[in-house]
């Protein structure tokens, strides 16, 4: 089973913006930090056709099972500046053959200096009995957390473009 998600998120800033502040490496790893990882690194590079790639590797307290060690997942999200789409997976270490979660972002223009992102993902755990309802948990934890990391990108975005 694979359970859905979609979160969109408006920004008083334009769409260049907004794909230079969430592919850049330093951002990237500030923000993992400021949500709850013990480490975290990342790297972008430009494809020949002007598409970002950003990979971001997190280390973080485990989630499960709760307290026990630590959890190491890199996300790797491609960007086409051109498009105002890309698309990202997620792997989780020691999981990946267990979990898969991947998905895609858009970037729709409201005006000038406004934009809405919208990030549509699914998420798949293959365990026995339980993988269903840590699919709902998963999606729920990151619909329910948008507005605290729309809050977040927003206040860098109006540090960064002033």
């Amino acid at each position: 089973m694979t359970a859905r998600f979609e979160v969109r998120q408006v920004y008083d800033h334009p769409v260049s913006a907004v794909i230079e502040l969430l592919n850049d490496p330093s951002f990237l790893a500030q923000k993992a930090r400021d949500f709850g990882a013990t480490d975290a690194r990342a790297t972008a590079s430009t494809e020949a056709d002007g598409t970002v790639v950003a990979i971001l590797d997190v280390w973080e307290p485990a989630h499960f099972p709760p307290g026990k060690g630590t959890s190491h997942r890199t996300l790797t999200q491609r960007t086409n500046p051109a498009s105002k789409r890309g698309s990202w997976t997620q792997v989780v270490h020691g999981l990946e053959d267990r979990s898969t979660a991947r998905g895609t972002t858009e970037l729709v223009e409201l005006g000038p200096q406004r934009c809405e992102l919208i990030n549509r993902g699914s998420i798949e755990i293959r365990v026995p009995l339980v993988g269903k309802t840590i699919e709902k948990k998963i999606c729920a934890g990151v619909e329910a957390g948008s507005a605290k990391e729309q809050r977040y990108i927003a206040a860098a975005l109006a540090r960064r473009f002033r």
